[in-house]
């Protein structure tokens, strides 16, 4: 161990480890694939709610030398516990625990697990002066009749269209407001991410998820009707961007924080693919994935959504190209077929 040369435990704390994005992050920091991991990490520390029945869950990472668990309302506690039993704090803390469901009306969960929690590890790591990595969100952009820009001086124009968005939008806008910050900071605006392991999601996941049950159970897919006159049934858009990509960026984003040239900064990223897609065009790559013939039905779009419905979304990548991650996205029968495979 580096504690062992007086320089301290190289580790990062990651929070949201039982759910989709952070768990396949957690694997991916594991498995140590020498394509996507190009920094040297001895030690993760996961973080998340108690696993509950239907999620991911950390018993299969727990029996790794390189892996430790502890549940989030003892984070910041444990943090620090492991900085003196580790001999250093860690290099970057990347923050994907959160409550994700864009139907939860209860604004307490969206104040204490969305913003509190995101401000109080904002905080350490402005205090520690280590990178911080968090899940900021698309939902911040509301219906997009202001576009899609994370410039950080388009922040204040936007308006989230549920609780969920005006819970990252606080946060995005508190962050700004700070005089003391993380020396990198990275507000990463996630897209409609699909790929393995949301199955926990339910009602939330991607079409991957449900899509692939319809079509195995019933040889087709239901899509929502257009409840605009303007917009044609399934022709709705969406920018779909796969975790693998998502898992790709962000750690490019972390190597880059990590860097000692790099200089102080903060920063919204959108990760998407930069492209919208309709249901139908998305549809038919699942069902190319799956090599099955496309068959489609169309069924009305409940109440409750209508109003909070994003008819279209599409990433614009300027600062994640400003920062120097140009690499292209999976296209999506690809990123549909890997995904499966991993399932399967």
């Amino acid at each position: 161990m580096s504690t062992e040369n007086g320089q301290g435990m190289r580790w990062i704390a990651l929070t949201g480890v039982n759910g989709f994005i952070g768990h396949n992050l957690a694997l991916e920091f594991l498995e140590q694939r020498p394509q996507t991991l190009k920094f040297e990490i001895e030690q993760i520390l996961g973080c998340d709610l108690e696993t509950s029945t239907g999620r991911p869950t950390h018993n299969s990472k727990k029996d790794r030398a390189n892996y430790e668990f502890c549940p989030a309302p003892r984070l910041l506690e444990t943090l620090l516990e492991k900085e003196r039993q580790w001999g250093a704090p860690p290099i970057a803390v990347i923050h994907n625990g959160a409550c994700s469901s864009t139907t939860e009306t209860d604004p307490e969960v969206f104040r204490t697990l969305n913003v509190e929690s995101s401000q109080s590890l904002f905080k350490y790591c402005s205090e520690k002066k280590i990178p911080y990595l968090y899940a900021s969100s698309a939902s911040v952009y509301g219906n997009g009749e202001r576009g899609f820009s994370d410039a950080v001086g388009k922040n204040h124009t936007y308006s989230p269209m549920n609780m969920y968005g005006q819970s990252k939008h606080r946060f995005d806008s508190w962050a700004l407001s700070q005089t003391q910050q993380p020396p990198v900071w990275y507000g990463l605006r996630y897209f409609n991410v699909f790929g393995p392991y949301e199955e926990h999601k339910q009602s939330q996941a991607s079409i991957l998820h449900w899509g692939s049950q319809q079509i195995r159970n019933t040889g087709q897919i239901r899509l929502f009707r257009s409840h605009r006159e303007e917009l044609g049934d399934g022709e709705q858009r969406r920018d779909f961007v796969s975790v693998f990509d998502v898992v790709r960026v962000t750690l490019a984003l972390l190597e880059r924080a990590l860097k000692p040239q790099t200089a102080p900064e903060g920063r919204f990223v959108n990760i998407g693919r930069g492209e919208a897609a309709s249901w139908i065009e998305t549809a038919n790559a699942l069902f190319q994935a799956m090599d099955r013939q496309p068959q489609i039905r169309f069924v009305d779009m409940p109440q409750a959504l209508r109003l909070h419905y994003q008819n279209y979304t599409c990433a614009d990548l300027s600062t994640l190209h400003d920062l120097g991650i140009t690499d292209p996205f999976l296209d999506l029968e690809e990123a549909f077929r890997r995904s499966l495979k991993v399932r399967a």
